[in-house]
């Protein structure tokens, strides 16, 4: 059987993903205001399905790949179960300050245990991170370049541009007023709002179609 009639069901996932993130915005859209905040809002039903899926795509590495997979790759599961963290809020759930602003470190607010202890966890992840960076960053984008584009890039692909465009979406009014540009309009901000967690929703599922592609083509080969 040749690779392309292999890797059809992955397209097709990675497809229904994006038209269900897709889905999940218009349908956001389309509520009144209550059923809009209710579903998007701070520890809803779509940020705990984000926060599930990175959850669920470690879980898949370690069933579907075995021990050892999760051993060897245990810097992806670090940051997956980081990501999954910071959708629940983690970050700033113990602490007057979020670990994940600047002036955590400086604030009198929190306590020198604190700071040592998020310093290290986040020394951690960020270690897993360039970990992923060294390792895996090159032979991707040589295969981005040579356009050689199986599942995992596609997959790989579309969960970074999410992730890049829905973190340049979180909190744009205020973004936009560090750079001068005149306040937005509620409704603009609103809706960036909107894709934006829709497209964090998609993420950690496009992540769970890469792990299942690689393993498939590592089997495979």
């Amino acid at each position: 059987m040749s690779d392309s009639i292999m890797n059809r069901p992955f397209y097709w996932a990675i497809a229904a993903v994006v038209a269900v993130a897709t889905l999940v915005f218009f349908v956001a859209v389309s509520l009144e205001p209550t059923a809009q905040k209710m579903l998007m809002r701070e520890h809803g039903p779509i940020e705990a399905l984000s926060a599930f899926g990175y959850l669920l795509c470690v879980a898949v590495m370690a069933k579907a790949g075995g021990s050892d997979y999760l051993k060897k790759y245990w810097y992806f599961a670090v940051v997956l179960v980081s990501f999954a963290a910071r959708e629940m809020d983690f970050d700033k759930a113990f602490t007057e300050v979020g670990v994940l602003k600047s002036k955590f470190f400086f604030s009198p607010e929190v306590s020198v245990m604190g700071k040592l202890v998020s310093a290290v966890i986040l020394g951690f992840i960020l270690f897993a991170l360039i970990t992923i960076v060294r390792r895996h960053g090159k032979s991707f984008l040589v295969k981005v370049f040579s356009f050689r584009w199986d599942p995992v890039i596609w997959s790989v692909g579309f969960a970074g541009t999410f992730l890049v465009v829905s973190k340049s979406l979180d909190g744009l009014g205020r973004k936009l007023r560090g750079w001068g540009i005149a306040d937005i309009s509620p409704e603009v901000d609103k809706v960036a709002s909107l894709v934006e967690e829709s497209m964090e929703l998609a993420v950690p599922y496009l992540f769970i179609i890469a792990v299942l592609a690689y393993l498939r083509s590592q089997r495979s080969a």
